[in-house]
């Protein structure tokens, strides 16, 4: 897994496997710990990669997975390992959306010329 995720946050764990079950379609019972959802979401993705792989490429486009990022993981050796690459793209990007709106969230909004 890689060092973009914060493992230690389980709100985070949560909010995120709530946006994979919802944009994703992974299993309601992968939400208890990061490797159970990054295996979950590998299967989906595999899945996508077999089946409909279109829809898989828009999918990542407008999730902003670059295509750097793409090609690289479609440069592994099988199917499944490339939906693994992809998978833990995913995760990052999903999480590092939830995490960003988290803190903007949180972050008290001035009013240019309030007060004056």
């Amino acid at each position: 897994m890689s060092d973009l995720i914060p493992l230690d946050d389980s709100g985070l764990l949560a909010d995120t496997h709530g946006a994979l079950v919802e944009r994703w379609h992974v299993r309601q019972d992968a939400g208890t710990d990061w490797n159970v959802l990054l295996e979950a979401l590998a299967e989906r993705i595999l899945g996508l990669l077999r089946d409909n792989p279109d829809r898989l490429f828009s999918a990542l486009y407008v999730l902003d997975i670059s295509e750097r990022i793409t090609r690289e993981a479609l440069t592994a050796a099988t199917l499944q390992e490339k939906s693994v690459a992809l998978a833990v793209a995913i995760l990052e990007r999903e999480t590092q959306k939830i995490a960003t709106r988290r803190k903007y969230a949180s972050a008290p909004r001035e009013i240019e010329g309030a007060g004056d």
